[in-house]
């Protein structure tokens, strides 16, 4: 049976993250992970006691202790993420490049592959096995760079969750009575979406320039493959790009008017729990009478939701048949206008290449999507952030004094106390 302690106790050796302690080789490589990895695969599998502690630095104290300070003098959540993660956060966005030239690397070795076997003469060996071999050691290093890539994406996002969750809490406490009334005051809400949507685009937000810069690469390769017939690829991409554009403004308004209903539903709930405890209403028919509005709210909020995802699913189905659109219409174009001989170099390289395209195309709505929910959920984090809290100094406490304070109250013989 496992544990529950609200406070922790004496340190535990075994319990500390071997991560923190692990050599270079068994940090590249993971191999501190192993133990863990392998009492989860005996039968009696993983109990809250086989877990280890977290690092020191993603601890929610050593996490606010940076980003509080940080958030206290901007007022800027966006500031404040960049300047506690700002070196890592574009670290990250170097590797995610390095990624992306790998997975292109396959397409150029391909090519030169099959031209060896197609040039008349006779077949190199060698420079095939060379080529070859660079490929296996690039998709290799691609592995564990990705690998190293998505563990530190996630660690930034679990520290950057822990600031949030303990910025809106100790906000949420320093409320003053009439901003607790208040409907941005509702932090239920902020926890279970704003702040996800918020974490979740921190954590994409590269490749929202990366996306454009790996679709430009792409274009280029085909130019130099197919001549002009990459522009008429270019030019479905761009429509493509430009229908996408539009259904995603359409997006943002949709998950606007959800965000918007959302809360609405929420405040009539609680007003309606709040008239069953005042009234006191302990018969089920008086309390039938409060559903109305709140069915009315519920009906209005679903029928946002699915016109959101109608408009998810049009938008996942023209980006999915976009590049079977751009090969077609390319190697039409080269063979019909320009009448160019197509190689089985040519074909399978262009195929591979827009093959390519296929993940950006269909990770650019989804990412666009999170940024529209992003902002506003950041929007509605800023507006709790800034209400009215209560005055600090309406109650003393003896650290709190001033000096002038205690000689006013000593000069009068003052003396405080409350007692039971």
């Amino acid at each position: 049976m496992g544990r529950y302690q609200t406070v922790s106790g004496s340190p535990d050796e075994k319990a500390t993250n071997p991560s923190v302690h692990a050599g270079v080789f068994s940090n590249i490589f993971c191999f501190w992970a192993n133990p863990l990895l392998a009492k989860a695969n005996t039968p009696d599998g993983l109990t809250s006691e086989d877990l280890w502690a977290l690092p020191p630095a993603s601890t929610a104290k050593q996490v606010a202790a940076k980003f509080d300070p940080s958030f206290r003098q901007t007022r800027s959540i966006v500031t404040s993420y960049l300047s506690i993660f700002g070196w890592r956060f574009l670290f990250l966005g170097v590797l995610q490049v390095l990624i992306v030239a790998g997975a292109l690397y396959g397409p150029v070795v391909l090519q030169q592959v099959l031209e060896l076997v197609e040039s008349p003469q006779p077949f190199d060996m060698d420079r095939a096995m060379v080529y070859i071999g660079s490929l296996l050691g690039v998709k290799v290093v691609q592995a564990i760079v990705s690998s190293h890539t998505t563990f530190q994406s996630e660690v930034i996002a679990h520290r950057f969750t822990s600031s949030l969750q303990q910025l809106v809490f100790q906000k949420a406490l320093t409320l003053d009575a009439k901003s607790r009334r208040d409907a941005k005051a509702d932090i239920s809400s902020l926890f279970s979406s704003d702040m996800m949507w918020i974490v979740s685009f921190s954590y994409y937000i590269h490749q929202l320039w990366i996306i454009p810069m790996q679709l430009g690469l792409v274009l280029y390769l085909l130019f130099m493959l197919l001549d002009t017939a990459a522009f008429v690829g270019a030019a479905v991409i761009v429509v493509t790009l430009v229908l996408n554009s539009g259904l995603a403004h359409l997006q943002r308004n949709l998950w606007r008017t959800l965000m918007q209903l959302k809360a609405k539903r929420m405040k009539a709930l609680k007003a309606a729990l709040g008239v069953i405890a005042d009234r006191k209403l302990d018969n089920v028919a008086d309390r039938q009478e409060l559903l109305p509005e709140i069915h009315t709210i519920r009906s209005q909020e679903i029928g946002a939701l699915c016109g959101a995802f109608s408009l998810s699913a049009v938008v996942t189905a023209i980006l999915y048949s976009a590049p079977i659109l751009v090969t077609a219409a390319s190697l039409a174009f080269y063979t019909l206008v320009l009448r160019q001989p197509i190689t089985a170099t040519k074909v399978f390289t262009s195929l591979a290449l827009f093959r390519s395209l296929r993940a950006p195309l269909i990770g650019l709505p989804q990412i666009t999507a999170h940024f529209m929910q992003a902002l506003v959920g950041l929007r509605r984090l800023r507006e709790f952030m800034n209400l009215t809290e209560k005055d600090p100094n309406i109650v003393l406490s003896p650290n709190q004094l001033s000096a002038n304070q205690y000689e006013a109250y000593a000069t009068h013989n003052v003396d405080i106390a409350i007692e039971d």
